[in-house]
């Protein structure tokens, strides 16, 4: 039987989630964040003057942070998909008492449709994560679960 799953749970499921796979992906970038970050402004408008100010030290993050966008990408993407596939929750579903269920068998083909714009938080496609938002917000289910026809389950009840 599907049962709709508030937006407060969901929010505070991907939350959790995201947390636990930027802690452990950006964990190795560490040092090398620290050191081009070392002396810049910390405050957004400070970081942004300074670096429209500054074009060479734009250029010098820029492999960096598209090689962060896409590592997180794909740590995202392995996490929601691996769990969800393996044991139909990840860690935030877990905390939050949410399970993933599926129309007949829950198959990888499936998983990796309804993640897939998960993972895209960190990168220039992000656009399709707030599109999956929107539908989320007017229809009460993502559309990428249309598509992979999965919805989530309140385990409360």
């Amino acid at each position: 039987m599907q049962r709709g799953v508030s937006l407060v749970k969901r929010f505070m499921a991907y939350v959790i989630d995201v947390l636990i796979v930027n802690i452990i992906a950006f964990l190795p970038f560490k040092g090398t964040l620290d050191n081009l970050t070392r002396g810049l402004p910390d405050d957004f408008m400070g970081l942004y003057s300074y670096l429209i100010s500054h074009p060479e030290q734009l250029e010098a993050i820029r492999p960096v942070m598209l090689t962060l966008s896409i590592v997180s990408a794909l740590s995202m993407l392995l996490y929601f998909t691996f769990l969800h596939y393996k044991i139909q929750q990840t860690i935030g579903d877990i905390l939050v008492r949410i399970i993933v269920k599926s129309r007949g068998k829950l198959t990888l083909r499936k998983v990796l449709i309804r993640d897939i714009t998960l993972c895209l938080i960190f990168t220039n496609l992000f656009l399709l994560l707030i599109l999956d938002i929107i539908y989320l917000l007017i229809h009460k289910q993502r559309l990428t679960e249309k598509w992979s026809e999965t919805w989530l389950e309140d385990l409360k009840q």
